[in-house]
C-alpha cells in the first residue's frame, strides 16, 4: 500500500478518519422544499415515499405511485397493498412524506401508462411470489418494478430498502433508467450517470451520488448533500401510545455507526496512526427472562497510513437476562476476522464480550461494553506466538423516545459513545456515533396487566 501524509498525532489520527466516517451515517439533504404536485388541470404520474413507523423510521421508507387525470377529482394509487386514495400524500406510517418525481403526460398517454402499471403489478406477483422485508422482494421492489417496466424514470431514495433487489444473484437497469445494479443478497453495486457509485452491504447503502451531488447514506432521507425531493410532514397513525412494560421474552438492538480512533503509541502498532470505519452491530436475546443470545458486527473503512480496514464478527453463542423495556445484561462468544492492509495482518478472531444495556427513563439508553479478542495471525506464528490479545472498553448512549404497542416496546434515535482499544500493544482512543434501534417483547400476561416499569 502507498503512503499518504496524515497528521502525526492521536488527535489528527482521530479527526481525519472520523470526518470521512461521519459523512456516511448522517442523513441531511438541502434544499428541503415543500412537496408540490402539478395543478389539477394537468395529467401526471407522481412517485412518493413515507417514513416507516418506529423503530425503523430513521432508516427505511415505503414508496408508492399515484396518477391523476386533468380535472379529475381523484388519484389512482399503485402500491403494494394499496388502493385508490383522494389524498396522494396519505401514508400508513408517519413523519416525512417525500415527493421524488413527477412525469407530466397527456390524458391519453396517462391512460396507457395506467394500463401498463396495472399489468406490471400483476406480472410482479407472478415473478415474485414471496415477501421479505430485508433485502426484498417487498413493497419498494414492487414500485421499482413498475417504474422500470413502464418507462417512468424516477429514482427512489437509498433508504427505500428493496428497490435494488435482484434476487439471490442478478442484474438489472435502475428504476431511474440511467444506470445498472448488480449483486446478491449480501453485496450489491449500483452504477449510473445520475445514480453515481453505490455499494450495498447487507442492504446498507454507501456511495457517491452524481446528480444531484451528494453522499449516499443508510439514514433518512438517504443522502448527505443536495436533493430535489419535496417534503410533506404527516402525523403518526401508528397507535404506539401504550405504557411500556419490562421485556421478558425477547430484546434486540441494531446500530449503524461511524467510528474513528487514533493510536497513542503508533510505533507499537506497526506505524498505524488511526482508523475510520462505518458498519453495523446487532444483538438479540430470546427466552423467558433469561434468553439465548446471538449477534453480528461488521465494519469497513480506511486507516492512516492509507490502507483499508475492516472486520466481521459473528456471535453464535450468548446468554443474557432481560432488564426493563429493551435492556439486558449479556455474555457473547464469537468468531470472525479483522485487519488493516497497511499495518495489521488479518487473522482468526475469537471475540468474547460482556454487555450491559439499560433504559434510562423514556428518552435515553446507556450501554457499557467490555470485549476481549484472541487473534491468530501469520506474523504471530512467525514470532513463535499463537495469540495476540486485543481489548475494547466502551460507554455509549442513545437518545430517542421509547414507545409501546401491545406486547412490544420500540425506541430509535441518535447513538454516540467513547471507546478505548488495545491493538497490537498500543492504546487507541476513539469516538463512535450513528443511529440505534431497540426493541423488546413481553408475554401475554404482561399485556393484560400493563404498567410502566418506571413506576416500580
Amino acid at each position: 500500500m502507498g503512503h499518504m501524509n496524515f497528521p502525526r498525532s492521536p488527535v489528527g489520527a482521530v479527526a481525519w478518519p472520523l470526518l470521512v466516517a461521519a459523512l456516511t451515517t448522517v442523513g441531511c439533504a438541502v434544499p428541503r422544499p415543500d412537496a408540490k404536485l402539478p395543478s389539477e388541470s394537468k395529467a401526471f404520474v407522481a412517485v412518493l415515499s413515507g417514513q416507516m413507523p418506529m423503530p425503523i423510521d430513521e432508516v427505511s421508507r415505503h414508496s408508492w405511485i399515484v396518477t391523476h387525470h386533468s380535472q379529475s377529482q381523484r388519484y389512482q394509487r399503485f402500491e403494494m397493498g394499496g388502493d385508490s386514495e383522494r389524498d396522494p400524500y396519505k401514508d400508513f406510517a408517519a413523519g416525512d412524506v417525500m415527493l421524488h418525481g413527477v412525469v407530466e403526460l397527456s390524458d391519453e398517454e396517462l391512460s396507457k401508462t395506467e394500463k401498463c402499471l396495472s399489468k406490471a403489478g400483476s406480472d410482479y406477483y407472478t415473478d415474485h411470489r414471496d415477501y421479505f422485508p430485508i433485502p426484498g422482494p417487498n413493497s419498494n421492489t414492487y414500485v421499482a418494478y413498475l417504474l422500470r417496466h413502464c418507462g417512468l424514470h424516477v429514482e427512489l431514495p437509498s433508504t427505500a430498502i428493496g428497490r435494488d433487489y435482484v434476487g439471490p444473484v442478478g442484474a438489472q437497469v435502475t428504476e431511474a433508467g440511467t444506470g445498472v445494479q448488480v449483486g446478491s443478497i449480501p453485496f450489491g453495486l449500483r452504477l449510473g450517470l445520475k445514480e453515481g457509485v453505490e455499494f450495498q452491504l447487507f442492504g446498507l447503502p454507501f456511495g457517491v451520488h452524481f446528480w444531484p451531488p451528494g453522499i449516499t447514506v443508510p439514514v433518512n432521507p438517504g443522502r448527505l448533500g443536495f436533493a430535489t425531493d419535496g417534503h410533506e410532514k404527516r402525523s403518526c397513525e401508528c397507535h404506539m401510545d401504550d405504557e411500556p412494560t419490562s421485556a421478558n421474552q425477547a430484546v434486540g438492538t441494531v446500530t449503524m455507526f461511524a467510528r474513528g480512533g487514533g493510536a497513542l503509541r503508533p510505533s507499537r502498532a506497526g506505524g498505524l496512526l488511526g482508523l475510520g470505519t462505518v458498519g453495523m452491530s446487532a444483538r438479540a436475546l430470546y427466552g423467558m427472562h433469561v434468553g439465548y443470545g446471538v449477534g453480528l458486527d461488521f465494519d469497513a473503512g480506511f486507516a492512516a497510513p492509507f490502507g483499508f480496514a475492516g472486520s466481521v464478527h459473528l456471535f453464535p453463542v450468548g446468554v443474557g437476562y432481560m432488564i426493563g423495556p429493551t435492556g439486558y445484561v449479556g455474555l457473547f462468544s464469537g468468531i470472525g476476522t479483522s485487519g488493516v492492509s497497511s499495518a495489521v495482518p488479518a487473522g482468526l478472531d475469537l471475540p468474547q464480550e460482556a454487555r450491559l444495556e439499560l433504559d434510562v427513563g423514556r428518552r435515553a439508553r446507556l450501554s457499557l461494553v467490555a470485549q476481549g479478542i484472541f487473534v491468530a495471525t501469520r506474523a504471530a506464528r512467525q514470532q513463535g506466538r499463537l495469540w495476540f490479545d486485543e481489548t475494547l472498553f466502551g460507554a455509549y448512549a442513545r437518545f430517542g423516545a421509547l414507545k409501546a404497542h401491545e406486547r412490544f416496546n420500540f425506541a430509535s434515535g441518535t447513538f454516540f459513545g467513547l471507546e478505548r482499544r488495545e491493538l497490537m500493544g498500543s492504546p487507541f482512543l476513539g469516538i463512535v456515533f450513528g443511529t440505534q434501534i431497540d426493541a423488546g417483547m413481553s408475554d401475554e400476561r404482561q399485556r393484560e396487566h400493563r404498567g410502566s416499569p418506571y413506576d416500580e
